[in-house]
């Protein structure tokens, strides 16, 4: 069961890291927007230059509302210093008086998804070579003595599929084979 749930994990994991990988190269490209309307506040989520912005603005009368409770908007990117501020290699967290600002570069997302499937790469070859080896694929057991079964760890041992020596057989008007 946890195998399973890791798996699961895993998979989901290898999804989100596509998705922002995708993001990511999109992001060098085209400059995104999302603008989200609350009953009080505002929420701007964009990425531009291989980075993401989350801002929050609390309605003040100062400030104009959106019109729409949910609007995207893309352009080419440009220039974008003057907007996300200066290229860091780490993200920025700015606090004022009606909200806050977080800058991510999108770096961090993808390596905080690529860990589970990398993890999961690993044990899987791992375990095809252990069987190739005859060792047991749970455990790294040599299986040359037992190799039904591992003797350290219990677990059956997997064998590759042969398929059967051919024979020879008769062909229809070919008569018999000698």
């Amino acid at each position: 069961m946890r195998r399973r749930l890791f798996k699961l994990a895993a998979a989901i994991s290898l999804a989100l890291w596509l998705l922002t990988a995708g993001l990511w190269f999109r992001s060098l490209i085209i400059w995104d927007t999302v603008h989200i309307q609350l009953p009080e506040r505002a929420i701007d989520i964009d990425h531009a230059a291989g980075r993401l912005r989350l801002s929050t603005i609390r309605h003040v009368p100062e400030y104009p509302i959106y019109r729409d409770r949910l609007s995207h908007m893309t352009r080419t990117v440009s220039y974008v210093e003057n907007t996300f501020g200066p290229r860091r290699w780490w993200p920025l967290f700015i606090r004022h008086q009606f909200g806050f600002t977080v800058i991510v570069p999108h770096w961090m997302p993808a390596a905080l998804t690529a860990g589970a499937p990398a993890l999961a790469m690993y044990r899987w070859t791992r375990s095809r070579r252990r069987a190739a080896a005859g060792r047991c694929p749970s455990c790294g057991y040599d299986l040359r003595a037992t190799p039904e079964r591992c003797a350290e760890c219990g677990a059956a041992a997997v064998k590759p599929p042969h398929s059967q020596p051919m024979q020879r057989t008769t062909t229809a008007g070919a008569g018999e084979v000698e």
